[in-house]
């Protein structure tokens, strides 16, 4: 394995003439920029500096005023992206103005490498060079860095813009975990030396010991840690699958201490990862749930997965996206560059360009998009209630309108369910005719298949409960009450016809009980008289002078 890792690491670690080439482009577009702005100068940084970068990688350069001449960054990226277009020697020159940070994007014709020109971004030049530092130290940590970008790229979970985290940030984990090892393998630099004399950017306090030649002078381990590659990588997955607690700790390399996300005040966040620097800032704060279990996932199969008692013989059967994550894709959201939250992109964020409030008010555009959608669907319930017959307004009570108004809702008032119809044949049919006692256990009946998910209740249950709950409304509508049934039933099967002397029309059972009317009756329609005592469900046998024969087994002498 560890064989595996060095030579992926020498076969996409930037080269000598890489280097020398990225260098002759960073002067390249320098001698450019003070054509415009003379006291600037361009510095780079990121992986193209601190030993992380590959042959891919974008070439990060940060922008420096030296006399702040002009501090209006939104004017400064409209001259650059004006000046660089007009440039043969550049292509795709994009000024993005939004984001926290402000960059212009471009692609350099010659060697065709993508470049990030950033505004006055003084604190990632103190962050590369202190990863600079820690990579002098050991030069296993530039290989498991290495592993470890590779590993984020396979798992699609190293991208901040989407949801995740940067491969800053993870650079900054495993230097965390190489730090929390009982022997050590690098040093708190931040810890070591006089701190009180560091520089002062933007507020911070950005010192870190930098002479790496003296430090053993000065960090002094009990013994140097001789782990291989392989066995640090395994520890690494291990601490972060098992070990670390993401509900409470904070990842940092400022300090050799715990820190909770109580103390930065950090609680609501899911993954907390410090800044070395800007102690405000948390590199892990727009990971969301979903993607934290996803990334906890991935770390526990990772280590199930490499663990195993096998000679592997190629990169790909190690970090293979398959076995690491299957059938699972990483949950992606669309990240703010301005406001750190999830929803939108920072062309359409509400917050001011100074990022420094977050969610003040909500977009006005989408606030007009759903005021537009609730005003149209305002006019088509209108509409709607316009378009209703007047019978069944007449029918419905004062206007009352049935439940739901769709395709459904419009069968229910008309009669037209047939479901629903087979529903009322069936509990007419258990209940006696609707008997009001038998109705009640009925519905003791149904309730549990309906509510309860470990039981196989149907479709067919909850529409058979519906109909009891309206035949129960019925009978507590009606002045009798009592438990006599619904409908009064002749031998043939039919409804026994009331008199007319009040005017009102008799109407037969399937009339009364179809579908509609189990809502309301039309104004003119009665429903039939109610029975005394329920009709039997069975007739009784006729009566017989022959004694059962239980009558006789019990009328025999017992005997011992």
């Amino acid at each position: 394995m560890e064989g595996l890792f060095i030579q992926y690491k020498e076969s996409v670690k930037l080269t000598d003439p890489e280097i020398k080439q990225r260098n002759e482009t960073k002067e390249l577009i320098q001698s450019d920029i003070r054509k415009l702005y003379a006291n600037s100068s361009l510095e780079l940084f990121g992986s193209s500096a601190n030993g992380f970068g590959h042959s891919k990688s974008d070439l990060d350069l940060c922008l420096i005023m030296e006399d702040d001449e002009q501090t209006d960054k939104v004017q400064i990226i409209e001259d650059l992206v004006e000046s660089l277009k007009a440039d043969v020697k550049y292509r795709r020159v994009v000024g993005i103005k939004t984001a926290r940070v402000p960059i212009v994007k471009l692609t350099i014709s010659r060697c065709n490498i993508d470049a990030d020109i950033s505004l006055l971004n003084s604190l990632a030049l103190h962050n590369t060079n202190m990863l600079a530092a820690y990579n002098d130290i050991d030069e296993r940590l530039q290989t498991l860095g290495f592993i470890l970008k590779y590993f984020a790229k396979v798992c699609d979970m190293c991208d901040a813009s989407s949801g995740s985290i940067s491969s800053y940030a993870f650079i900054i984990m495993m230097i965390h975990y190489l730090q929390q090892l009982p022997i050590p393998v690098l040093p708190v630099l931040q810890q070591l030396g006089d701190r009180s004399v560091g520089p002062v950017v933007n507020g911070w306090n950005c010192y870190y010991f930098k002479d790496i030649r003296n430090l053993y002078e000065v960090w002094k381990p009990v013994e140097r840690n001789r782990m291989s590659v392989a066995e640090l990588w395994i520890g690494f997955l291990k601490y972060y699958a098992m070990d670390f607690d993401w509900l409470t700790d904070v990842v940092t390399i400022k300090q050799l201490d715990k820190l909770t996300k109580f103390k930065k005040w950090w609680t609501s966040k899911h993954v907390a990862i410090e800044d070395p620097f800007n102690l405000e800032h948390n590199l892990g704060q727009a990971v969301s749930g979903r993607m934290r279990t996803y990334m906890l996932m991935r770390f526990q199969r990772a280590y199930k997965h490499h663990t195993k008692p096998k000679h592997w013989k190629h990169l790909d059967e190690l970090i293979n996206e398959f076995v690491l994550c299957g059938k699972f894709k990483a949950p992606k959201f669309l990240i703010c560059d301005k406001c750190n939250s999830r929803g939108h992109r920072a062309e359409s964020c509400s917050t001011t360009s100074t990022g420094g409030e977050r969610g003040k008010e909500r977009n006005n555009k989408q606030q007009q998009q759903q005021q537009h959608q609730q005003q149209k669907q305002e006019q088509k319930e209108k509409h709607e209630d316009k378009q209703e017959p007047e019978d069944a307004v007449m029918r419905g009570g004062g206007g009352r309108r049935d439940r739901g108004t769709g395709r459904k809702g419009r069968e229910r008032k008309h009669g037209d369910d047939p479901e629903r119809n087979d529903a009322l044949k069936r509990v007419l049919a258990i209940t006696r005719n609707g008997s009001i006692e038998e109705l009640k256990r009925l519905k003791q009946r149904l309730r549990p298949l309906v509510y309860d998910k470990r039981r196989n209740g149907t479709i067919q249950h909850k529409i058979e409960l519906s109909v009891v709950n309206e035949l129960l409304k019925k009978h507590e509508a009606t002045p009798t009450g009592g438990t006599t049934p619904i409908v009064r039933t002749t031998p043939t099967g039919g409804a026994t016809p009331t008199s007319t002397s009040s005017g009102f029309i008799p109407v037969p059972v399937s009339a009364v009980y179809s579908s509609h009317s189990l809502g309301v009756l039309p104004y003119n329609v009665r429903p039939p008289p109610l029975l005394a005592t329920p009709p039997p469900l069975l007739a009784p046998p006729p009566p017989t002078d022959t004694p059962s024969r239980l009558h006789l087994l019990s009328s025999r002498p017992y005997k011992h």
